[in-house]
């Protein structure tokens, strides 16, 4: 980006000692000589904005994308907590007078969507990271 204002500031300067050489015989005096090199930097700079505004956006619209993975991300998260507070009081409330088999199996279901979940959260981190 800099070697761009520069060359847009030498394009401005080169036009400017162009029309004060080849225009000072045809009644041009310094005031218009002034002028057109102060409109030429205003140009410029209004040129140069326009790209760093465009950077800019896109830069933002990188910061949106990365914010939307983490939230998704902060999502599963929320809801794998939700599943492992589920599970807690599933074997709390089994624990209490239900056969051993029927335990053993909510549990190992349970426990098995929570891993699935935990394993689709840790892809989903390495894809943002």
């Amino acid at each position: 980006m800099n070697k761009f204002k520069y060359l847009v500031f030498t394009a401005i300067v080169i036009s400017w000692v162009y029309v004060l050489v080849f225009f000072r015989s045809q009644n041009f005096d310094a005031m218009n000589a002034l002028y057109t090199l102060f409109s030429g930097l205003a140009f410029g700079g209004l040129i140069i904005t326009i790209i760093q505004q465009a950077d800019q956006i896109k830069s933002q619209e990188k910061d949106i994308s990365n914010l939307k993975d983490l939230f998704k991300l902060l999502t599963k998260i929320n809801v794998l907590s939700s599943l492992l507070n589920s599970a807690q009081e599933i074997s709390r409330r089994t624990s209490s007078g239900s056969k051993t088999e029927e335990k053993e199996k909510i549990n190992n279901d349970v426990s098995e969507n929570i891993l699935k979940y935990y394993a689709d959260l840790v892809d989903s981190y390495k894809k943002i990271k």
